[in-house]
């Protein structure tokens, strides 16, 4: 009989044990924290083409998605975030249809994700939904004809007019636009309100006369930030929003900027953009009583480097009918552009940013959005952020390094070939949303007024300092 030696048998049983306890610990965690999410299932009747990827949708009661501004929310799970990203289908045939005019069109077998705001997905989805196909009468998703009229057109009440959107009646902006999803339909008529499967209000909110049925969906469309916008005390009025908020349902950001490769944000540049350039900081500006301080913080870096104020707040003269006069004086002599906000508010970056700074062959300041909503909106290494410096001196240091040294001026330009800015198809998302919200919960806000100015939305102060006194409380 062979010998068996004691010490051997202990490590073996000690083995047993330490295996056998981390595959019940493994099942353990996959039970009360499943690290995958069940984000999409394909499938016919009324659970629909689209499934909720959080327990708390589902535990809603009345099966309602309340919106409000609770800024303990559940942060973004990494794992999560990285699951989605190797799964996103908008690029495996090629360029989409709203990057390539002729690019990849929504069909019947794509899966599409992500289209409602969740608070563990951050992103505007509007990709996602700029690629949600068409569906048939019974819900099963198909290629439909564009123009081709169904029984289930959504028609939409703009109780503004039809001039304030600058489009005209019918489904034609959506037939032109050549919209995945075109089966909808714009009216001004007030005989139609009540029948209208959605209103939506534009800037200014007042309540329709009509009984408002509850199938019937309100939308408040807001491009400005809450500082300049109508205060809304009614509350439990709306089902979605249209603004540039990431939260809302419908994102609408004054520009959309995407990669062509996800895994590409940067190439070397052959141009020498600083070339030629003989000043230094530029800035247009016509309003001086800004409330966020940017006329006194521009006078302050005034003092440490040439900025050259152009408009009713400096001495420089560009008449705004210059029109694009004014952008070639900043690409061809400037290399810095202030592209200052005259606002502090979450996610609010205008074309000041876009079209001034981004627009032109100079690298623009930024001051407005914390710079984590710069960084989610603008391409990678493309702007300054005020709030990288402990105080304009610091930033007038930075700025006479970059003077000085083109090779770390160009860095700032290596994104100009790996994207585009792209058209966002408003009335396309906002007509496929409109169908695909018959396979989800009703959505409402309870109040509108608090989600949209209320907690720290919009400060007076710098994000910075904002930030220094939540890590000190």
């Amino acid at each position: 009989m062979p010998r068996v030696s004691v010490r051997r048998l202990f490590v073996y049983a000690i083995y047993t044990v330490v295996v056998t306890s981390l595959v019940m610990l493994a099942f353990h965690v996959q039970q009360q924290n499943p690290l995958w999410i069940k984000v999409l299932e394909q499938s016919s009747g009324q659970d629909g083409y689209y499934q909720h990827n959080s327990k708390e949708l589902d535990d809603e009661p009345n099966n309602f998605d309340v919106i409000n501004n609770n800024e303990s929310k559940i942060s973004a799970d990494n794992d999560i975030n990285k699951t989605i990203a190797s799964m996103n289908p908008l690029r495996r045939h090629g360029l989409p249809w709203y990057i390539k005019n002729d690019g990849y069109r929504p069909s019947q077998d794509d899966l599409v994700y992500n289209v409602w705001p969740v608070s563990r997905l951050k992103g505007d989805r509007i990709e996602e939904q700029l690629m949600i196909p068409s569906r048939n009468i019974d819900g099963t998703s198909s290629n439909v004809p564009a123009g081709a009229l169904k029984p289930n057109l959504k028609k939409i009440f703009l109780p503004n007019g039809l001039g304030s959107w600058q489009t005209k009646s019918g489904q034609k902006v959506f037939t032109e636009q050549k919209c995945p999803v075109d089966r909808c339909s714009l009216t001004s008529n007030r005989d139609e309100a009540a029948n209208a499967d959605a209103i939506m209000f534009k800037d200014f909110f007042a309540s329709p006369s009509h009984q408002r049925s509850p199938h019937q969906i309100w939308i408040m469309y807001m491009l400005e930030c809450p500082l300049h916008t109508q205060y809304i005390r009614e509350k439990d009025v709306f089902n979605w929003t249209a603004t540039y908020k990431s939260e809302s349902e419908l994102v609408t950001p004054y520009e959309k900027w995407v990669y062509y490769d996800e895994k590409i944000k940067r190439k070397p540049v052959i141009t020498n953009f600083a070339a030629n350039k003989t000043k230094k900081v530029a800035w247009f500006v016509s309003n001086c009583g800004a409330k966020n301080n940017r006329l006194e913080y521009a006078h302050a870096l005034q003092k440490h480097i040439d900025v050259d104020i152009y408009g009713s707040c400096g001495t420089k003269n560009c008449p705004r009918h210059s029109g694009d006069h004014c952008l070639d004086i900043l690409s061809t002599d400037y290399k810095f552009y202030l592209a200052f906000e005259n606002s502090n508010c979450r996610d609010y970056i205008t074309e000041k940013f876009y079209v001034n700074g981004l627009g032109s062959k100079v690298l623009p300041i930024v001051m407005g959005a914390p710079r984590a909503d710069y960084e989610k909106h603008a391409p990678e290494h493309s702007f300054i952020h005020v709030d990288d410096f402990a105080s304009p001196k610091q930033l007038a240091d930075y700025l006479h390094l970059l003077n000085s040294n083109d090779t770390l001026y160009n860095e700032y330009f290596e994104w100009k070939e790996t994207g585009q800015f792209i058209n966002t198809y408003f009335f396309c998302r906002l007509c496929s949303m409109l169908h695909e919200a018959s396979y989800s919960p009703p959505r409402y806000y309870d109040d509108f007024n608090e989600w949209w100015r209320g907690g720290t939305n919009c400060i007076k102060g710098s994000w910075r300092d904002l930030e220094k006194h939540q890590r000190n409380k």
